[in-house]
């Protein structure tokens, strides 16, 4: 319910969806932290390390939160590459939280999914 970064207060619609057949996803979940570095060396870095670099920059570009006021185009590169997924044959997208530890699934073919239970959960104040 985070994602939806809802006022204290209001309510947020929730629910649980089975799939059914299994999926082939990208898991793009690399740590949020890598997404976060900058490599300052002078050569360029091994392949593993630039690889831990690229995941974590499209993690965090998938993770970043969407408001109404948004420009569109900001989102243009994961759209681009989120189509570039559905067409290599992968059924959707894992990427992480910014705002929590959970992870979010995203699916191409709503088809592949039921829906099983909602709810409405109220939003209430943060624990001190």
């Amino acid at each position: 319910m985070a994602e939806t970064r809802p006022w204290i207060g209001s309510c947020v619609s929730v629910a649980q969806f089975v799939m059914l057949k299994d999926l082939t996803v990208v898991d793009c979940s690399a740590d949020l932290e890598a997404g976060r570095r900058i490599y300052l060396g002078s050569t360029e870095p091994e392949p593993a390390k630039r690889e831990e670099l690229v995941w974590g920059s499209i993690n965090r570009a998938f993770s970043q939160p969407v408001t109404r006021t948004d420009d569109v185009a900001e989102y243009a590169p994961t759209q681009v590459l989120a189509d570039a997924f559905r067409s290599a044959g992968y059924d959707g997208i894992v990427y992480g939280s910014i705002l929590g530890t959970g992870r979010t699934v995203a699916i191409f073919d709503l088809a592949a999914a039921e829906l099983a239970s909602t709810a409405i959960c109220p939003r209430s104040m943060p624990s001190t």
